[in-house]
């Protein structure tokens, strides 16, 4: 047997690359074990033996877009009007849902998709309902003299209206509402 020095030995166990001296780990079978302790983790990819190199190119086929540009304050009837309770960051109740007039116009256009249910586009609009400090509904809103009115107060002034339901029938433009937390477009109407 040789012996080798401590420097012989730390150079053994250095990478050829590495240019500082650390050592590498004494056995595999420790780094082994490591890797064995580790839970699998289903994957949500799945491999396939297709060499992309393989493919051709070929045109895109998509679904024809919506422009909804070409409803804008073009007239749609008001079909309905309902109370609703949706998710809001506003809600006082322990749900996280708050109170909301939800107006809701005829079908605008209908885009048929093959095998797929018929996308109906219509104009909504939400407009706030009174809460107590529970979350239960009140009523309608009212704004004081001389500070802006609410949605509803608008709406209503807008179409003339008593009550909600006088809402049905009556006719109003159309405009495109966008979400910012969906990125999306939508009709509304336009009553402001």
């Amino acid at each position: 047997m040789c012996k080798m020095d401590e420097k012989e030995i730390a150079n053994k166990n250095t990478l050829p690359s590495e240019e500082t001296e650390e050592p590498v780990s004494d056995s595999v079978e420790e780094s082994n074990s490591e890797i064995e302790k580790k839970p699998e983790v289903e994957s949500k990819i799945d491999m396939v033996d297709i060499d992309p190199n393989d493919l051709d190119e070929v045109e895109r086929k998509r679904e024809p877009d919506v422009d909804l540009e070409q409803f804008r304050l073009k007239t749609a009837k008001i079909e309905a009007v309902e109370t609703v309770r949706i998710n809001s960051n506003y809600a006082k109740a322990e749900d996280g849902k708050q109170h909301k007039l939800k107006v809701i116009g005829e079908v605008v256009h209908v885009l048929e998709k093959e095998g797929q249910e018929d996308i109906n586009f219509r104009p909504t609009e939400l407009l706030d309902l009174e809460e107590d400090g529970e979350g239960n509904l009140i009523g309608l809103p009212v704004s004081e003299e001389g500070k802006k009115p609410s949605k509803w107060q608008s709406f209503k002034k807008a179409l003339q209206l008593e009550k909600p339901r006088d809402a049905i029938g009556k006719e109003l433009p159309m405009r495109i509402n966008h979400n910012n937390k969906t990125g999306k477009d939508y009709l509304g109407f336009m009553y402001l």
